[in-house]
């Protein structure tokens, strides 16, 4: 498991890999005065003009990305080694709420979140887009979901376990 954080200046990026093949790739992104969130550069699914957007203006907040994982036990396996570790980097950051955004189409990863304590956003439902964004040629649309640190707490208690998902890819 490798930790990178030179990508820019408010991102965290964690991977699994194994024999140079990444496995599961995952970002954290703080929230700062001054910096957007993805959840912030998505706009919402109507058809107003201009589009209109959310504007997060919370502190001590950050957006988690589960980039991509391999579809398969290995990167299942990869994919939670990899949930616990982000977890425990955002408890140790003293984040009080985490965003995330998801596609209900691809239910691998949302079955992690939801199962690990993620709820729907009320305070900023979806459905988002993002603008230029397509899958297999047509709009993706995610919703958009909160952890808090209870559960961040929840799911960084599993780290000492972790060690057993990231050695055992092979199976």
């Amino acid at each position: 498991m490798e930790n990178i954080d030179h990508y820019d200046l408010w991102s965290t990026w964690f991977y699994v890999e194994e024999n140079g093949q990444i496995f599961s790739a995952m970002r954290i992104t703080e929230k700062k005065p001054y910096n957007f969130i993805p959840l912030e550069v998505a706009l919402f699914k109507d058809e107003q003009f201009p589009p209109k957007r959310y504007a997060v203006i919370e502190e001590n907040v950050a957006d988690w990305n589960s980039v991509a994982f391999i579809q398969n036990i290995r990167g299942a396996k990869a994919a939670k080694a990899n949930f616990i570790a982000v977890a425990d980097h955002c408890v140790k950051k003293g984040y009080d709420t985490i965003y995330g955004m998801y596609n209900p189409k691809l239910s691998g990863i949302e079955r992690i979140y939801l199962r690990e304590g993620a709820v729907l956003s009320i305070k900023y439902p979806g459905p988002m887009y993002f603008p230029g964004l397509y899958l297999k040629g047509e709009i993706p649309w995610f919703e958009v979901i909160e952890i808090g640190k209870e559960s961040l707490q929840k799911v960084a208690s599993k780290k000492n376990n972790e060690h057993i998902f990231v050695e055992d890819l092979s199976t």
